[in-house]
């Protein structure tokens, strides 16, 4: 098994670093031009104890290196707990684009499970691995991506996958590097995540403060590239419409 991708929820790539972590990545605060930006979120989330903002789309690639058919009956989350919120750094890369997501799990539930989403948006009421399962022909892989939302809480957490070959149970645990992933709470909810919230929760979360808030602009400059602002959580949080 190995991690393809981590980023923010959907597609965005937002990420949340801790305090102690913000001199470590300066392509993040804007003092210095990242060479490869994908390699430098996988080296935050590996080695800065990064969380994905506003929940994280995982890409797992399961290989199959037996001669034997390989099925999968569960990915499921595990040593899920609640942790405190990064308070270094937002960086908001902002959406990309992206593909339809295989496997929803809402992180604010007791024991998130695998659902699928539709092209429209609809969740299935139903789990997933109830009555499905991943086959993986022998010596071939299969790419999983999973939608991991929690509007309540920051999070961490590993991935238990369960599956059979050759005859076999097995369940392999993944998770990054130097620890578990970890995943935030958005600054500025969506109006239908904002319904989820109680009165506790907003006020919670309306106090979260970060050092910085690094987002991109949608305008470039003269040699083509996006434009960034640093501006405080208070400035941020005031032009939030759900807030």
């Amino acid at each position: 098994m190995r991690i393809l991708r981590q980023q923010g929820g959907g597609p965005g790539w937002d990420i949340a670093l801790p305090a102690a972590s913000v001199k470590s990545f300066p392509e993040f605060t804007g003092d210095a031009e990242a060479s490869d930006t994908s390699d430098s979120f996988a080296r935050a989330f590996d080695e800065g104890g990064a969380f994905s903002h506003d929940g994280a789309v995982i890409e797992l690639s399961l290989y199959n290196r037996r001669s034997n058919w390989l099925t999968i009956h569960d990915i499921r989350v595990v040593n899920k707990r609640i942790v405190c919120p990064p308070e270094g750094l937002l960086f908001l890369e902002g959406n990309e684009g992206g593909g339809l997501v295989d496997l929803v799990y809402s992180l604010d539930a007791a024991a998130p499970v695998a659902h699928t989403r539709s092209a429209s948006g609809e969740i299935s009421t139903e789990p997933y691995f109830t009555n499905d399962v991943i086959e993986v022909e022998p010596t071939d892989q299969a790419t999983v991506q999973m939608d991991m939302s929690g509007v309540r809480f920051a999070y961490e957490f590993d991935i238990a996958i369960d599956y059979s070959v050759g005859g076999e149970s097995r369940s392999q645990l993944v998770r990054r590097r130097n620890g578990p992933f970890r995943v935030t709470t958005a600054l500025c909810p969506s109006p239908g995540m904002r319904s989820r919230l109680s009165e506790g929760d907003v006020q919670r979360l309306k106090a979260q403060r970060y050092g910085l808030v690094r987002r991109r602009l949608s305008q470039v400059d003269s040699a083509g590239r996006y434009v960034y602002e640093n501006v405080t959580t208070t400035e941020f949080v005031r032009s939030c419409p759900t807030w």
